[in-house]
């Protein structure tokens, strides 16, 4: 994330969970739909994509994760190209968090009054599927309940730790203006241990961040 942010986020002890209706791709939770007639009309269709989304969005919200930071479109699409700050953690097995599937087959919904649990196994399906163009992310995303969480603003937060991740490292991007004595002061006074704090450099040889 941009260093403004990350820093935001262990001064508080705590990550901003994302909301579906904000992401940066416009396919995100966006089903497909199943079982088309030529003549069904497209305002009707665009309006169930809709609704589905926006009942969704009042109620989950997600927390997206990478299984490695060595990818240089990771550093360039989400931390403000090299100059922001990579969070890791450690995390338990949980339920509710997702390895995502990249495909090229869109996943989709019937039409229709249908009944909620076919809708939560549909988005479920839809949120953890994207296309095989993103692959290079690695992506694991947790689905939070917004219901547990008392909103601010409008916005909803975990604190950190929560039950199934444990921050175990910062790393700076290449660029970062951020120094590591700076970092390490945060961490301090908010309570954290243990904590790595590093720097990310370009590889000499390979199209890759490392450290």
């Amino acid at each position: 994330m941009a260093a403004k942010w990350a820093m935001k986020s262990l001064e508080s002890r705590e990550l901003r969970v994302g909301r579906v209706l904000e992401l940066n791709d416009p396919f995100e939770s966006l089903p497909g739909i199943e079982g088309l007639h030529a003549n069904t009309p497209l305002d009707l269709i665009r309006s169930e994509q809709l609704g589905f989304q926006t009942r969704f969005h009042h109620k989950f919200g997600l927390l997206s994760f990478s299984t490695q930071w060595k990818q240089p479109s990771l550093w360039g699409h989400y931390a403000d190209s090299h100059n922001g700050i990579a969070l890791g953690f450690d995390h338990e097995i949980d339920p509710n968090l997702h390895e995502v599937d990249y495909t090229e087959d869109r996943p989709c919904m019937r039409l229709g009054n249908l009944d909620f649990n076919y809708l939560l196994e549909c988005y479920k399906k839809v949120l953890t599927t994207k296309r095989t163009s993103w692959k290079p992310e690695t992506e694991y995303r947790a689905i939070i309940s917004l219901e547990r969480l008392e909103p601010r603003d409008g916005n909803y937060f975990l604190g950190i730790p929560d039950e199934f991740l444990v921050l175990v490292e910062v790393i700076l991007g290449c660029r970062c203006s951020v120094e590591e004595v700076e970092v390490e002061r945060v961490l301090k006074r908010s309570g954290f241990s243990g904590v790595r704090v590093i720097r990310a450099k370009l590889s000499v040889n390979k199209y890759e961040v490392e450290c």
